[in-house]
């Protein structure tokens, strides 16, 4: 178990410095947060577009204290 291990893995993030306990973790986090889709999605509460739902529900929720969901 890697409880059990004196020196657990990290697994950094290429793109920022985040880092994941596991290679799942760090896959899905690169994909939501530094994937980009071919076409930005348009904000219907403002005028910024963003690269995908994610970031969208990210911003309002931290940034401006919104819930879009």
């Amino acid at each position: 178990m890697l409880t059990h291990q004196a020196e657990k893995p990290s697994f950094p993030c290429s793109y920022c410095p985040s880092v994941m306990a596991r290679k799942s973790d760090l896959r899905y986090h690169i994909g939501k947060q530094h994937a980009r889709q071919s076409e930005p999605l348009a904000c219907n509460k403002c005028d910024e577009d963003f690269p995908d739902k994610y970031v969208i529900s990210h911003v309002y929720k931290n940034k401006r204290n919104y819930s879009l969901f």
